[in-house]
Order: C-alpha cells, then structure tokens, then sequence
C-alpha cells in the first residue's frame, strides 16, 4: 500500500527514495549467470517485482505485448549464456514456487499467500485508474524510484551493514 500510495502521490520531475538494498555476490562458475544474495531489501525488490506483474498483465490483457513483452524481458528475466530465460530474482524455499507461478503469468494458488495478496492488490489499484495514469505509475516506478545498491565482499560484512542500518538508520 505504502509504495502505491508513493507513487501515486509523486509528481512526475521528482524522484522517490526507497532505501538501501543490501547484497553480497555469489561467487559462480565461468558459465554461469552472476548471483547476488539480498541481505537487506528482499520486501522491496520483491515488492516491485510483483507491481511490475500486474502491470504486464494489463498490458496483455489491453492487447499491448510490446509493454508487456518489454517488462517481462527487461526487468523479469534475463537471458543466460545457453539463450535460455531465467527469473531475475529467486525467493526463498517457501515462496519460490507461489513467485514463480507469478512470473510465468500464473496466479499464485495458496490463499494464505502474502504473493497472491500483493498481486491481486495491485491488479485491483491498476484496474481502477484510467489508461494514462496506469502508463504514468509504470514510468513513474521505472524512471522516479530510487534505489541505494551496496555490494559487501562477504556475508559477515553484509550483516554487519544490515545491522547498523537498522539500528541507525
């Protein structure tokens, strides 16, 4: 609610700041993708991600597969070095498969689902403005928002990081 209500409220010169996110890079094999772990941000990021869903979907769902193609390939999924797409992000055991079902386009099925809440929140929201101001939220959220990305060599760095900023602010 809170990150609808911002970006609903902000004006379109204006930038918003969500706040730090927080990652360690995981070490890969030469052929493989890069991989950050999130140790501060996961809600956010994920959050995004989800409003990012609903607006894809009413884009396909207006007939428009240039916006949605655009957001799926842009901001959903990355291709891999065998030219094959994976998610960008990856939830943990728990909701990995309710967020993945979401990405493919699917609605998450658990009822209990805090996924299936957020989604149909936002589909709710997006299907209550007029055209132009759908368009404006999804460049408000893509051009306006702000991000402070740290990258820590290890985790114990990175959660010594988290920690003061929670602690500190």
């Amino acid at each position: 609610q809170d990150l609808w209500d911002d970006l609903l409220e902000l004006e379109q010169s204006h930038s918003h700041f969500l706040g730090s996110i927080v990652f360690v890079e995981r070490n890969t094999k030469f052929d493989e993708t890069d991989e950050y772990e999130i140790v501060d941000g996961q809600q956010r990021i994920t959050t995004i991600s989800i409003l990012l869903c609903a607006l894809r979907e009413y884009y396909k769902q207006k007939g428009d597969e240039d916006a949605a193609n655009g957001i799926e390939n842009d901001y959903l999924y990355e291709q891999n070095d065998d030219w094959n797409d994976e998610q960008k992000l990856e939830l943990n055991s728990l909701d990995q498969r309710q967020y993945s079902r979401l990405i493919e386009g699917n609605p998450p099925r658990e009822d209990e689902s805090k996924i299936k809440r957020a989604i149909e929140f936002f589909a709710d929201e997006i299907a209550s403005l007029p055209e132009d101001q759908v368009e404006q939220i999804r460049k408000k959220l893509l051009n306006s928002v702000t991000l402070v990305t740290i990258n820590c060599p290890n985790q114990a760095s990175a959660f010594r990081l988290f920690e003061t900023l929670n602690d500190r602010g």
